[in-house]
């Protein structure tokens, strides 16, 4: 089974989103960087997107790397 492009970057964002939301900042972190690299993706999410990776960054007391993404 193969999934369409926009889907599958949509789940991706969809699972960073869980794990933001059950505390697992490196994890949602990891994941929301490999969306960021990727070549293509939704442009719409890029601020949501870069926010989420900052308060990650935040939330693990990394704030250099938060500051950079906020």
């Amino acid at each position: 089974m193969e999934l369409k492009g926009d889907f599958k970057d949509d789940i991706r964002f969809a699972l960073g989103n869980i794990l933001l939301n059950n505390n697992m900042y490196k994890l949602a972190k990891d994941i929301y960087i490999e969306y960021l690299y990727e070549e293509e993706k939704d442009q719409t999410i890029i601020p949501e997107l870069l926010f989420n990776i900052g308060f990650c960054f935040y939330k693990s007391n990394d704030y250099e790397n938060a500051l950079s993404f906020l």
